[in-house]
């Protein structure tokens, strides 16, 4: 027989993807054989072929597997051979009976393998946080990579190139190098990335579904695919109907301003407002970005349909999650006067069907009175929040939502699902 040349490289102990020590079949990507612990390229070559075999008995049940070293699982199928070894790190595995029938499975139409997700980045808020919303989920499984290989880039472009969705929790230029690790006939893994990078880039979908049909096809079917930013989130949830709907003209002077919660901050600012240091100014809101130069302002503009930038007055305060994004708007200005009513109708007929983006009912003048609109309600929650307040002269419009769901996390997993072709929710509520 002669050796084939597969996708697991050109090794002397390789033949069709077979260990060299037990003949047993590897995954791709495999790094020990998980029957006899043996690391692939390792063990004496000898050809093998196949033997039939027929095996009577109950129907298989399915196995859960979760490596003791490393933490990596999987599931199998119970037949002849019992896994032992991790095939990523080769350690001892912890084998648990589901006692749930393959066939079973197949009669509920649940036999689907699981798509393989690679977080870049997982250690961050955003990174745990999606991995806190894949919990209890059976059709996700999660690639990790070693804690001494976090910063390898061959060992990252490895994991990037055999996985089927790539979640990007980076900086900026750390995002754009992941990108450049995909291998260029490389036309299956799918990238969702939750940095700035590519927010403005015509060639990935911008992952607000909710802003249009056109948003949201474009996400389904693309393999490229930017989370768009926290604040972004909230000003463009008002703005982009604003202009699609003829209601401001493209030109229109817009400005906004916002209040967040300390954890989109960064370690650094988040370890200052959670210690015993913590200086006296950071009890109070903080303004910043005074120099107009946000990033998340390129976005606001771009996708929003602006001709020119808006002016944007961010504050951090000391809470942890949760903002709202307010945009004032005077009616002497527009081409049309319209009423608190009307706009609100309109956001509603937007919104229409919406999962995730919640159009809150008009109040009166005398409930507006004694209404406060708190920036943390929906801290921990995935959905978006659109308010109407005012009179017919000045309208006041805010968004509110978690900077860390709908604002990242949220919003990337329900990327993930509308890419995967199920319930845009799930995991969310």
């Amino acid at each position: 027989m002669k050796k084939r040349n597969n996708d697991f490289g050109n090794l002397s102990t390789d033949y069709e993807g077979r260990c060299g020590n037990c003949h047993k079949k590897l995954d791709e990507g495999d790094l020990y054989c998980r029957f006899c612990g043996t690391r692939f390229g390792e063990g004496k070559y000898e050809p093998y072929e196949d033997i039939v075999q027929i095996v009577y008995g109950p129907p298989p049940t399915i196995r859960k597997h979760t490596c003791k070293k490393c933490g990596y699982n999987w599931n199998s199928w119970s037949m002849i051979d019992e896994e032992k070894y991790c095939p990523k790190c080769g350690g001892n595995i912890k084998t648990e009976e589901t006692g749930v029938s393959l066939f079973e499975k197949e009669e509920k139409g649940e036999t689907k393998m699981a798509v393989k997700v690679y977080i870049d980045g997982q250690e961050g808020t955003t990174g745990l946080k999606i991995l806190e919303r894949f919990e209890g989920r059976n059709d996700i499984e999660i690639v990790k990579i070693s804690e001494e290989l976090r910063k390898d880039s061959a060992e990252r472009a490895r994991l990037i190139n055999s996985a089927d969705y790539v979640f990007l929790c980076l900086p900026d230029e750390a995002s754009r190098e992941a990108v450049s690790f995909i291998d260029k006939d490389n036309d299956h893994v799918r990238i969702i990335d939750a940095s700035t990078a590519h927010r403005t880039n015509p060639d990935w979908a911008y992952g607000f579904p909710e802003l249009s049909e056109a948003h949201r096809e474009k996400i389904k079917n693309s393999n490229r695919v930017a989370v768009p930013g926290c604040y972004a989130s909230g000003f463009n949830s008002i703005v982009y109907p604003l202009v699609a709907n003829g209601i401001i003209p493209a030109d229109y002077p817009v400005f906004a301003y916002a209040t967040s919660g300390y954890s989109g901050a960064g370690k650094k600012a988040i370890a200052i407002y959670e210690g015993d240091d913590k200086p006296i100014e950071f009890n109070s809101p903080r303004q910043y970005a005074l120099s107009q130069a946000h990033k998340h302002l390129p976005e606001m503009q771009v996708i929003s349909g602006l001709t020119y930038k808006p002016m944007f007055n961010p504050m951090v305060c000391d809470y942890f999650s949760g903002m709202v994004v307010s945009v004032p708007i005077q009616t002497r200005t527009l081409q049309k006067a319209y009423t608190p009513a009307e706009i609100h109708a309109m956001y509603t007929n937007h919104y229409e069907g919406a999962k995730l983006v919640e159009v809150m009912p008009l109040m009166s003048a005398d409930e507006q009175k004694s209404f406060f609109l708190a920036s943390n309600t929906l801290s921990g929650q995935n959905k978006l929040q659109v308010f109407v307040f005012g009179s017919d002269e000045q309208i006041l419009l805010c968004a509110r939502l978690d900077n860390l769901g709908k604002g990242a996390s949220g919003a990337a997993v329900q990327c993930l699902n509308i890419m995967m072709g199920i319930d845009e929710t799930t995991g969310l509520v």
